[in-house]
């Protein structure tokens, strides 16, 4: 798991250096020496948890990073603990603040 965090930290500190110029896939795996098809997917998680911004250009995928803060980690920064619960009051989400 330490190794995917590494990789991920790696994608999210290079696309900040780059920042505001949006790159490519291709780039991305090229200058971290990383497998494009492992980029492209950890990229995919990056967007979905509000990291990484992708914007279409033709078939590419232009990613730049996020200037929002992605609102798990707002959840963090909070000091009363709260938990978002689903419909069947299973815990979906929680602060670090919860004991």
């Amino acid at each position: 798991m330490a190794a995917h965090e590494d990789r991920y930290t790696r994608i999210r500190e290079f696309l900040q250096k780059r920042y505001p110029e949006a790159v490519s896939i291709s780039l991305i795996a090229r200058e971290l020496g990383m497998n494009r098809g492992s980029v492209a997917k950890y990229l995919e998680v990056l967007q979905s948890h509000g990291h990484v911004v992708m914007k279409p250009f033709g078939k590419a995928k232009l990613y730049t990073s996020s200037k929002n803060v992605p609102f798990d980690d707002l959840l963090n920064y909070l000091s009363d603990a709260i938990v978002i619960l689903d419909s069947g009051l299973r815990i979906l989400m929680a602060n670090r603040s919860l004991p």
